[in-house]
């Protein structure tokens, strides 16, 4: 379920709190101005939608969305997150478009009571295509139903290759009965690598509310000759001496091609073509260049003695490099100067991406550039506000590690595809910069040792944005303070019992029976007899046999600071209880409990110092809230905020849950 988009998991949600709730519930797509019921006090209705209402202070939108609720009676600081805004999801591959959008008819059924998507064609096939050109596919989106169809979302999907662009009208878009809109998707490829993916376009479509676009391309076999680097300057010249650089011809693309000829254009006499080698030998032109080989071509700046030196300077000429593709000529050229002025690298860190909590979130800054010389290195790290690294409060074990497992983070190194674990909900901000060899560094080591007066490196920074949203309907999320000790993240059914710690419970969720990773156990963890994933003995809520509306606890953590992780994608109607349970917590420290309601963050809940003494005494629980389920569209959050003791009779002290699991 994790993989499925919320909007699918809302519209299941409805289907079937619908059926459980003795209030109706209407359509969104036969009424969608009114709420059935009615929304109570302090919410609104919004789009059929029961919200709540921003003007009764109860929810804070400003842009940090954590403000902290004094009450001199509470032991508790309620912070209330603000809702929000979620565009396509995309990584920055939408193409800025002048195109106006214009709706255009197509076929559908007017005796449709519902909206219903239908795409033209349903594949996007690029064919071959050759390295460093663009296809274009058209798709028409058409509203085949009869009555209006509302787009909220297009976006590609997770693993879909980074040359794969799209262009389309402003979200959200609605298309009234029998109109069409047009996705155009672009394809860029940079290398000899087959690219694939999905574009998913999400819809209020009953039947099919997303729908995926495959993209399917092939790479032209054919050469590509380029110039490393593009812009070649002859600093610090010296009058009446001859001057020499080095650049390379490569050929990136997939077969051989034969080198034609290189040259000056201009013919000044200043510069000429001193040599060229391939391998360790020198050639002439013509020459064969194999895919993936490259010529180091040695470039002479015949000097003048000052006095002829032209008014202004030697003015400056390009190289041309002359190859074949199909039996036609190409040419490639690079510029030719003594101009001094730094042409700095630019950063690119890709992809802006939308995960889920828990998962493996890779970078790639291989699309960053150097006009005149190499990249040196590159430097990853968290981008910080006021010195706070942006990333989730407590998610400390989100590090940006190379492919080798260590820590990058602020460090100058080759690695141009690191990865970090998103192991909280929220938005990760990471920023990526450049070491110049214009600032003549050579080696990872050497840069920044020259920092007052670097020009280039550390320059220009680029920021790519990750946002972990919850799939499920319902997320709670548990973390501490402190190592070494251990709290428990529960949920409780309506009209359900708490219980302290016990594998036959079917009312509350916790450790012993609903840890989907079965963490004391050696795996794999077995299934749960409703379905995957286990353990076996999770408890069956609502509906019996359905996975889907049985919670589903991620992570049991022992000795770290958590996350807990409680998930629930289609509850049932009532009052489910959150609480922490204090197995073997000793140390004072604050405990932070977050609720995420349909993947946004609802409220935080602290339980901190000078506070935590007495729910750290031996066998007690925190009731943090309830999750008031009142209809498919709208799920109170309830402060309780109370102490209780546990029901710790048959442990005379804090039993090792290892011994617990064996039993």
């Amino acid at each position: 379920m994790k993989n499925q988009n919320r909007q699918l998991i809302a519209f299941l949600l409805t289907a079937m709190l619908c059926a459980m709730l003795s209030s109706s519930c209407e359509s969104s797509s036969t009424n969608s101005s009114a709420c059935d019921p009615q929304c109570g006090e302090g919410y609104e209705c919004k789009d059929g939608v029961c919200m709540e209402n921003d003007s009764d202070g109860d929810l804070d939108t400003a842009a940090d969305g954590d403000m902290a609720l004094s009450d001199s009676d509470s032991e508790l600081s309620s912070e209330i997150e603000g809702e929000i805004e979620f565009e396509d999801g995309d990584w920055d591959n939408t193409i800025e478009s002048d195109i106006d959008f214009e709706h255009i008819p197509c076929t559908y059924d007017p005796s449709s009571t519902v909206p219903k998507i239908y795409t033209t064609p349903n594949e996007a096939d690029f064919g071959s295509v050759q390295i460093g050109d663009t296809s274009v596919q058209e798709i028409e989106l058409c509203n085949s139903g009869g009555v209006d169809l509302h787009i909220s979302s297009m976006q590609f999907s997770q693993g879909t290759s980074h040359e794969f662009y799209k262009e389309h009208e402003s979200l959200p878009i609605t298309l009234t009965p029998g109109t069409a809109t047009i996705l155009r998707l672009h394809y860029m490829p940079e290398d000899d690598t087959v690219d694939s993916g999905d574009m998913q376009v999400l819809s209020d479509d009953p039947e099919d509310p997303r729908v995926d676009v495959p993209l399917i391309s092939a790479i032209k076999s054919a050469p590509r000759v380029v110039i490393e680097p593009e812009i070649i300057q002859f600093r610090a010249v010296i009058a009446g001496q001859a001057n020499y650089r080095t650049v390379e011809v490569v050929n990136i693309g997939t077969v051989e091609t034969e080198i034609a000829g290189i040259e000056t254009l201009l013919g000044t006499g200043y510069y000429e073509i001193d040599n060229i080698e391939t391998g360790s030998a020198s050639v002439t032109v013509p020459y064969s260049l194999d895919s993936g080989e490259s010529s180091e071509v040695t470039i002479k700046l015949n000097m003048p003695p000052e006095e002829e030196v032209p008014e202004g300077g030697i003015p400056d000429d390009q190289m041309q490099v002359t190859w074949y593709l199909d039996g036609a000529q190409k040419q490639t050229t690079a510029v030719l100067t003594t101009s001094s002025v730094a042409h700095c690298g630019v950063p690119v860190a890709r992809p802006d991406q939308q995960v889920v909590p828990l998962d493996t979130v890779y970078l790639d800054g291989s699309a960053s550039t150097d006009d005149n010389g190499a990249i040196v290195a590159y430097k990853w790290d968290w981008y910080r506000v006021d010195g706070e690294a942006q990333k989730p409060e407590g998610s400390y074990r989100a590090v940006i590690k190379d492919n080798r497992g260590d820590n990058i983070q602020g460090i100058w190194t080759d690695e141009v595809r690191p990865n970090f674990y998103a192991e909280l909900a929220g938005t990760y901000v990471v920023s990526l910069s450049l070491c110049d060899s214009d600032d003549g560094y050579t080696s990872p080591e050497d840069c920044g040792t020259d920092a007052e007066n670097q020009v280039c490196t550390d320059s220009v920074v680029d920021l790519v944005t990750i946002e972990a949203i919850p799939q499920e309907t319902i997320h709670v999320q548990l973390i501490w303070s402190k190592e070494g000790n251990d709290h428990d993240l529960h949920m409780v059914r309506p009209n359900g019992t708490y219980v302290r710690a016990d594998k036959e419970s079917r009312d509350d969720c916790h450790w012993l029976n609903c840890d989907t990773q079965c963490s004391l156990n050696e795996p794999p963890c077995a299934c749960a007899p409703q379905g995957c994933p286990g353990p076996a003995e999770a408890p069956d809520w609502s509906t019996q046999g359905v996975r889907d509306d049985d919670p589903t606890l991620d992570i049991d953590d022992i000795d770290g600071r958590g996350p807990e992780n409680i998930n629930l994608s289609l509850p049932q109607a009532g009052k489910h209880l959150v609480a922490v349970e204090n197995y073997a917590g000793k140390d004072s420290q604050s405990i932070t409990v977050r609720i995420w309601i349909f993947g946004t963050l609802r409220k935080t809940f602290r339980y901190g110092p000078p506070y935590t003494e007495s729910y750290l005494k031996y066998c007690n629980h925190w009731n943090v809230a309830w999750l008031d389920v009142k209809s498919p569209t709208r799920i109170d959050v309830v402060e309780i905020n109370t102490i209780e003791k546990s029901d710790c009779s048959k442990e005379e002290e804090p039993t090792p849950k290892q011994a617990i699991k064996a039993d």
